[in-house]
């Protein structure tokens, strides 16, 4: 090799080293872009492109394929790295991919069904264009989708399990009075969104307002922490406002004054104490109307805190109580258990559950599969409280299934929103088989996580 290629061997080799600390830097980029800036996500792959395309033809010119070059290529590792960066960029491609997905199926999913709504409110009241468009903006989620969602996912309330708390002195001195705040606490798997649900049913139909009252009007909102839509103090508020309109949109007389002027900037997260002022003019306007707000999940919300509230503890023990003799019954019929079997069953799901309903309802999904000859011996094995079934669940998942696992359940804890069956395939890369659709493989790949996943609507979520 003459001393001309030589030196522009090296150069090459320098330029390779450059590309490859441009390009790391420049997936870095990307990445810390990929959730605010589509348009900048294409540009910058249009130069990852570049750069690639660069550093390919500088590895296939035969004239630096020599023992100086190779010798800096395996020291630095630089071919390898390459490789993980192509793999890093296939995995942004799909992230880019899922990004848009998932704005296209929200897109295509939710207009109609708002628009329906929206348009069916407003041409109730004969409304004008300017409150159609405040109407529209004002909307950010349908409590009562978010409401029949939960019951989906988490099954019919059993008779008599949530009673209780309409005996409660508590409960029935402030249904008495003419306001006030009632507060239920508990901790995790206790029934505290059933109980919730519960009690949109029990005011919308039981409800019994003092006598100088002329109605009742029962709202609700179900926060939930992955969901922007629900996770905040002024997504609670418009929820609320949203459902006043849907009683009587003679009341966006008072939103439309501050709206002409602030537009949609009146209904942002920065806005609290303006829809606050509305919310509470709105409610006063309605005169004699008792108006009751069920809030579940406040927990769920940024920066709030709830502490475990003891005194209730009996009561919810017996709701417990209740919720599992239906579902013993309901097993014992379907499985054929005899009397005895029935009774071990409910006295081990009394002991070992620690007072969560999750608990009982994970164990019962698993005696629904079994033989009755293999019950008592796993209901021994069953380790108590929801902690140590959790672990357990973990513990049982084979070996060749665990990185899935680990996967689905990542992307299920941090994503910031619930993951539809088609994101979460793209989110994980799924290809489709000769036969079967990503979507049906995903499936399969679920029932890896056991109780850990929840499916229901076509949507992934963890257990609550």
């Amino acid at each position: 090799m003459s001393g001309l290629e030589i030196l522009g061997a090296f150069a090459a080799a320098e330029q390779l080293v450059e590309v490859l600390v441009k390009t790391v830097r420049l997936v870095k980029s990307v990445v810390n872009q990929v959730q605010d800036a589509p348009g900048q996500i294409q540009q910058q792959i249009g130069r990852l492109e570049s750069f690639k395309s660069l550093a390919k033809q500088i590895q296939d010119t035969q004239t630096l394929q020599t023992d100086d070059i190779d010798k800096i290529l395996e020291e630095e590792n630089i071919l390898k790295l390459f490789n993980q960066l192509d793999q890093e960029y296939n995995s942004l491609n799909t992230h880019i991919n899922l990004h848009m997905l998932a704005m296209t199926e929200t897109l295509h999913t939710g207009v109609q069904s708002i628009e329906s709504k929206i348009r069916s409110i407003a041409q109730a009241a004969d409304s004008t264009p300017e409150s159609v468009k405040c109407l529209q903006n004002l909307f950010i989620t349908d409590p009562a989708k978010d409401r029949a969602k939960l019951i989906t996912s988490k099954g019919e309330l059993v008779l008599g399990t949530c009673d209780w708390i309409t005996q409660r002195k508590e409960f029935l001195d402030w249904q008495a009075s003419n306001g006030g705040l009632l507060w239920i606490s508990g901790g995790p798997g206790l029934g505290k969104t059933m109980l919730s649900i519960y009690l949109t049913e029990y005011l919308s139909s039981s409800f019994r307002p003092s006598d100088n009252a002329n109605g009742h009007l029962s709202m609700y909102f179900f926060c939930d922490a992955k969901d922007n839509t629900r996770n905040n103090a002024a997504a609670i508020l418009r929820g609320l406002l949203f459902q006043l309109l849907e009683h009587d949109m003679e009341l966006i007389k008072h939103i439309l004054p501050s709206y002409q002027v602030q537009q949609e900037r009146l209904f942002e997260q920065n806005s609290l104490e303006g829809l606050w002022g509305l919310f509470l003019l709105m409610v006063n306007s309605l005169g004699d109307l008792q108006v009751t707000c069920v809030l579940d999940g406040l927990d769920e919300c940024r920066f709030l805190r709830v502490r475990l509230d003891p005194d209730a503890k009996t009561e919810v023990s017996a709701g417990l109580e209740q919720y599992i003799s239906t579902r013993v019954a309901e097993l014992s019929e379907s499985r054929q258990y005899p009397a005895e079997l029935a009774f071990h069953v409910k006295q081990t799901l009394r002991a070992k559950s620690a007072g969560t309903y999750l608990w009982v309802s994970f164990v019962i999904k698993d005696l629904q599969t079994m033989e009755l000859s293999e019950v008592e011996e796993s209901l021994d094995k069953f380790p108590r409280g929801l902690e140590a079934l959790y672990e357990r669940i973990l513990e049982q998942i084979e070996p060749t299934r665990r990185d899935t696992t680990l996967d689905i359940l990542r992307w299920s804890t941090f994503a910031v929103r619930p993951l539809s069956l088609t994101e979460m395939a793209g989110a994980l890369g799924i290809q489709p088989t000769e036969h079967l659709d990503r979507v049906t493989v995903l499936r399969g790949k679920l029932a890896y996580c056991g109780h850990l996943i929840n499916t229901a609507n076509d949507v992934v979520t963890l257990p609550r």
